[in-house]
């Protein structure tokens, strides 16, 4: 067998013959592609380092998993967790410190007292709950219990009083069925009735004493005689009587007086009214004047005068106050007062009614005693 050092040689007609360095160079391929596979199959199985130090507790953890389940399945470790295990071999197993623990167990001890007051307090409030409704319901059916009670003694009074009237008025049935007047008395006699007034007169003046202590008369009888013919009067000149018909009995206190009751405006007013009513006239209109004394001239005012005030804050037009003047029997405007002067001449200006009166005064009593003096200088109709 002969050799031949070319660059390819025939060693025989089945054999190559390869030179030393070509050799080297087809080795070198050789484990560089084994190489290449196997770190191709090493990055489907294993982890990244970047991986390993972000969670090296995790991938140990896997590391013994893989281990544990090859081992018990061939006795073997694959390639692959060798390799995790190799990048794992530096990371020691996380220790955990006794305290961190203890701290532990309290956290989860203090949870779970946690949740038991988070219950216990659901459980109170509900109780509150329950008892600010049971505490509403019976309010209620209290106050609905003292209502009925306020309503039964309502009517109990109620139906008290109304006994007690029905008694009253059946005692005055029995005394007025009972008690005789005089003139039957008289007539049981045989008295004539025209003859009952002179008796009694020469009874008053014989025995009019003993007379007045004996009759027994009722008040709702005596009463309306005694208040249209009696007077109580003061001592005052305006105050006595014009009239010959009526009885009057002389006061020292001026505030018994029916007629005054001791006030000067009471007095001054009523002498007003007398007068009008003499002349017939019924509506008086005044224009002006402050709220007190439009209050006081109301109550002064009897039922049969109609008085007619017209405030000086009110706003009047030249037909309302045309009107007023025609329906009224005298008009009095009120200066000095509360009266401005567009509002007073709207009355004034009318000259063609003749029973409108300015005045310029301070107080009821100087208004009527002035209207009283210029009622007198007043053209007769």
């Amino acid at each position: 067998m002969t050799y031949m050092y070319e660059s390819k040689c025939t060693l025989s007609p089945k054999s190559t013959f390869f030179p030393r360095t070509k050799i080297k160079d087809i080795t070198h391929d050789l484990m560089a592609k084994k190489k290449k596979k196997r770190n191709k199959r090493k990055s489907k199985t294993t982890t990244s380092p970047a991986r390993i130090a972000a969670s090296p507790t995790i991938l140990y953890e896997e590391d013994q998993g893989l281990q544990a389940l090859y081992k018990g399945k061939s006795g073997n470790v694959p390639p692959a967790t060798r390799h995790i295990r190799s990048h794992t071999a530096h990371i020691e197993t996380p220790t955990v410190h006794p305290y961190q623990l203890e701290l532990e167990k309290h956290i989860v001890a203090l949870e779970d007292k946690l949740e038991q007051e988070k219950q216990h307090l659901e459980t109170l409030r509900r109780l509150l709950a329950e008892q600010k409704a049971e505490t509403h319901r019976w309010k209620q059916a209290h106050q609905e219990e003292c209502e009925a009670k306020e309503r039964y003694l309502r009517r109990g009074d109620t139906y008290l009083r109304e006994k007690q009237e029905l008694e009253v008025a059946k005692q005055h049935a029995e005394a007025r069925a009972t008690l005789p007047t005089l003139s039957t008395h008289l007539s049981k006699r045989g008295i004539p009735t025209h003859l009952h007034v002179g008796i009694l007169q020469q009874l008053i003046q014989l025995h009019g004493t003993k007379l007045i202590h004996t009759l027994k008369i009722h008040e709702e009888h005596i009463q309306p005689l005694l208040s249209n013919t009696i007077h109580l009067r003061c001592t005052h000149p305006d105050c006595q009587p014009t009239s010959s018909d009526e009885l009057c009995v002389t006061v020292e206190n001026p505030q018994m007086c029916e007629y005054c009751s001791g006030s000067e405006n009471k007095r001054a007013f009523r002498l007003l009214v007398d007068d009008c009513r003499e002349r017939g006239w019924h509506t008086l209109t005044i224009v002006g004047g402050s709220p007190d004394t439009h209050a006081e001239l109301q109550d002064l005012c009897p039922a049969d005068i109609n008085l007619r005030i017209i405030e000086g804050t009110s706003r009047r037009t030249k037909k309302q106050a045309t009107q007023d003047i025609e329906t009224s029997d005298l008009v009095l405007i009120w200066g000095a007062t509360i009266l401005p002067h567009s509002l007073s001449e709207l009355y004034t200006s009318q000259r063609q009614h003749d029973h409108i009166i300015s005045l310029r005064c301070r107080g009821v009593a100087s208004l009527a005693r002035q209207t009283l003096q210029a009622i007198e200088q007043l053209p007769s109709h």
